[in-house]
């Protein structure tokens, strides 16, 4: 992935931000149900990157906009990236661990 976007607000708070394209159909039966804990794990780990590298963008905010690829409309959700970096560390310990790692 990529991440797709970067802010900062008058007061020097950095966000992040990543669109996500969803069916509506799906989108109107689940909404973000299914999506958000792995959308949340992908941005937080975009934020630990720009974080690792010295970048002056070290965002402390997360938002993920849904769109739904009919055109009808979009959704954003802020996400707790604190959680989503926990989140993707898990995942990538149980990925290490599923292809024989100790």
């Amino acid at each position: 992935g990529t991440l797709d976007s970067v802010s900062m607000n008058p007061d020097g708070e950095v966000a992040i931000h990543d669109l996500k394209t969803v069916a509506s159909d799906s989108w109107s039966r689940y909404g973000s149900t299914l999506r958000i804990n792995k959308d949340t794990a992908q941005l937080a780990a975009y934020a630990d990157a720009l974080t690792a590298m010295g970048s002056i963008w070290s965002p402390t905010t997360g938002y993920i906009t849904y769109v739904l690829r009919d055109g009808s409309g979009a959704d954003v959700e802020e996400v707790n990236l604190e959680r989503g970096s926990k989140l993707f560390q898990a995942s990538r310990e149980l990925y290490r661990l599923t292809q024989g790692g100790e």
